[in-house]
């Protein structure tokens, strides 16, 4: 199947096959013309006549999902813009077509208040913040950063300000490093690490809330604490608990929360329901923000990488 998008917006499609096509041209190809529409096989009717100002081309079928956020509004607000799959850290980063390829990049050339903005995907980075206060967190569907003998993200000093939120953290050494500071983390999801969070010093440590940490080898949250969140290995902290989360598929790194009432699939760019429901879903900071997440959503927080967010598992029945 090829698509033609205006906007954001399906325009136009067509069947790559032999048989009698119902869009573009009347061609036995798989050519999509520009401009020229029909839906039978009698001459095509053209009828653009205006001028396009940014025409993209890709090597792979995007998803609707991928198309909306490139062509529309609903992109949340960032200053920078970082794609690991077309990305390129000799783009300037500042818009959704010209994003950064590394985190790094993106923090390196921010300044406080900033917010940096991760297309999904797999980012094999070993963050620093450099004592700056901006904010990194997904875009859309939530990013995994994963660094496999090191520290996927490290604080040095970073206060409040410094924030790392809808993220997945998994497969590294240690998925988060704290020296001393007091940086925010929010709705991340820690999985499958050595160490999930590891703090010394004598500072008060991170600010972690309505985190997952769970299937880390060795320990979850070493001289950390958190609330709000769903913690393999129970730890103080108010709004804490410890059941299994009941990921959709962490084999193959889909840590969406099964739903009785629904889940996105990622796979698959659809929603599905399961028998299960995660209980994770509504168990986040009641004060937490969870008005973008999709109907029904029980008026409170998931917790999790996608709690908060257009990609949250709704509220069971």
């Amino acid at each position: 199947m090829q698509e033609l998008y205006v906007d954001g917006e399906l325009n136009a499609w067509r069947t790559c096959s032999s048989t009698p096509i119902d869009f573009v041209g009347g061609y036995d190809d798989d050519r999509v013309n520009v401009g020229r529409y029909t839906n039978t096989a009698d001459v095509p009717r053209y009828y653009f006549k205006g001028m396009m100002d940014e025409l993209m081309l890709f090597d792979r079928a995007l998803s609707s999902v991928e198309v909306r956020q490139i062509h529309r509004d609903g992109i949340p607000a960032a200053n920078w813009y970082v794609d690991a799959a077309r990305g390129s850290d000799r783009n300037s980063g500042l818009s959704v077509h010209s994003p950064f390829a590394t985190i790094q990049r993106a923090i390196n050339a921010a300044t406080a208040g900033d917010v940096i903005g991760l297309y999904p995907g797999v980012y094999h980075e070993e963050l620093q913040f450099l004592g700056k206060a901006v904010t990194v967190q997904s875009l859309a569907d939530a990013a995994v950063i994963t660094a496999t003998n090191g520290s996927a993200v490290s604080f040095f000093g970073d206060g409040p300000g410094t924030v790392l939120r809808n993220l997945v953290i998994a497969n590294s050494a240690v998925g988060i490093f704290h020296a001393y500071g007091s940086p925010t983390v929010a709705n991340v999801t820690v999985v499958g690490n050595v160490y999930g969070a590891q703090a010394f010093g004598m500072s008060a440590g991170p600010r972690i809330s309505n985190c997952i940490f769970w299937g880390n080898l060795i320990d979850d949250l070493p001289g950390c604490r958190a609330t709000y969140s769903c913690i393999q290995r129970a730890g103080p902290g108010a709004g804490n608990f410890s059941e299994d989360p009941l990921f959709a598929d962490a084999e193959n790194g889909d840590y969406h929360l099964r739903s009785k009432g629904g889940r996105y699939w990622p796979a698959h760019d659809i929603w599905v329901i399961d028998e299960v429901t995660s209980p994770c879903i509504d168990a986040g900071d009641p004060d937490g923000g969870f008005s973008s997440e999709p109907e029904p959503n029980g008026g409170r927080l998931n917790v999790g990488a996608h709690g908060g967010t257009a990609y949250a598992s709704r509220s069971a029945p």
